[in-house]
């Protein structure tokens, strides 16, 4: 039987891991010697894909389904973990603005595992939505509602009446189900481009 040595561990046991990070005094100034502390990682997005390579479950004529695999990629869904407060939330902005990665048209942040979501954060998303609008596209949200609180903040601040009744779904299948259909008509064109549609 063959077996591959074990070129490296990260660590044996993840109760006794030590973490070594420049923090500014200001940030923890009341954190003592011995006291017991809890740190997040930010993992915003956990993944990323494209319309063309995933697709809803909605049977589709085939000619359709070729559209979708030619013009897809201009669907983006971005599958978030964690909180969204300002850090993570640019660096959403920024994946989600970026035309360069095909990020042109419409994009699906799907909030199944976001488990908070501060003002900073609230109003990018508004800003997000703002922006791709104005390039003719639209920003949809699935899971939002999952999360009480998250739901709440979405609410409160603005998110969800800025976005409108449409564009939130309460699974990721139903939200691209839609950006497909919002597709269709601009892959039709000779020379798709992104518009928004009410």
């Amino acid at each position: 039987s063959l077996s591959a040595p074990v070129i490296f561990t990260i660590a044996k046991d993840l109760s006794k891991m030590q973490i070594d990070a420049a923090v500014a005094e200001a940030d923890i100034g009341t954190v003592e010697v011995g006291q017991k502390v809890d740190f997040t990682v930010d993992a915003l997005p956990r993944r990323t894909f494209h319309g063309d390579v995933v697709r809803s479950r909605k049977a589709r004529d085939p000619k359709l389904m070729e559209l979708l695999g030619a013009h897809g990629r201009q669907i983006v869904v971005f599958e978030l973990e964690g909180p969204i407060f300002f850090g993570t939330a640019e660096d959403l902005a920024t994946r989600a603005e970026d035309p360069a990665a095909g990020n042109g048209c419409c994009v699906v942040l799907d909030f199944k595992r976001v488990n908070e979501l501060d003002s900073t954060g609230a109003r990018i998303l508004v800003q997000i939505n703002d922006r791709l609008k104005k390039r003719g596209g639209c920003l949809l949200l699935s899971h939002a509602h999952d999360n009480a609180l998250v739901s709440a903040v979405l609410r409160d601040l603005g998110v969800t009446g800025t976005l409108g009744a449409h564009a939130s779904f309460s699974d990721t299948d139903a939200a691209l189900e839609f950006a497909e259909d919002w597709l269709m008509p601009l892959a039709m064109r000779s020379t798709p481009r992104c518009r928004w549609i009410d």
